[in-house]
């Protein structure tokens, strides 16, 4: 194994998911859900595998390395994160030598894939630990950049506002309505990342009260 990477795919599209996996040259996907399956379009078993062989990549998907059913169900039950590593570590400890199996078969620039966004939520977190001791490596974990879904539904959610919002406008607050705040929106000719953006907006604004909407 060359490099050993982790994703998750909460709030995803495919699309960006797949670019996500190209960008860091990801051969082989490991799927660590206990369960393949996802009401989230193009995510199941069937549509994923074969999303990524057209890609280039090779799917596996190992059912013995997802979260037991009972251990997920008490953490959705109590959000105890610290004992649901540990109930996971434990039963991770019973999957030593399909661990040290997967050290020697995977090849190339691997990732682990399951639900969650923060890794830090997420089992695959434990998993990869794991995975690295053996192999002597540092886990990588990636995002996903769905910017083009976000700045689609940013412009949905600003219109039902009353603002027009494009990828080009930062609206925000400043005071002056009866509220306290006035709704109003920077605009730009070319769309800034989000630190530019509120860089610029503390610097025009400097002195007034304003914050980012929403």
């Amino acid at each position: 194994m060359k490099k050993l990477f982790t994703i998750g795919y909460e709030g995803a599209a495919l699309e960006y998911f797949m670019r996500a996996l190209k960008t860091a040259k990801i051969d082989v996907l490991l799927d660590v859900r206990e369960l393949p399956i996802s009401r989230r379009k193009g995510f199941s078993k069937t549509a994923l595998s074969g999303a990524l062989t057209e890609a280039g990549i090779f799917y596996r998907h190992e059912k013995h390395l997802g979260s037991p059913k009972l251990i997920r169900h008490r953490l959705r039950e109590d959000g105890n994160y610290p004992r649901f590593f540990r109930e996971f570590d434990r039963h991770l400890i019973e999957q030593s030598a399909l661990l040290e199996m997967l050290s020697v078969e995977l090849k190339g620039n691997v990732a682990l894939m399951c639900y969650e966004k923060n890794h830090e939520e997420c089992h695959r977190r434990s998993v990869a630990d794991a995975l690295a001791e053996l192999l002597g490596k540092t886990p990588i974990h990636l995002g996903v950049d769905n910017h083009a879904g976000k700045a689609s539904e940013r412009a949905r959610t600003y219109s039902r506002q009353g603002v027009s919002a494009g990828p080009h406008e930062a609206p925000c607050f400043l005071p002056g309505s009866s509220k306290g705040f006035t709704m109003c929106s920077l605009r730009f000719s070319s769309e800034p990342p989000q630190q530019s953006l509120h860089k610029y907006a503390d610097h025009y604004f400097r002195g007034k009260l304003w914050r980012p909407w929403p």
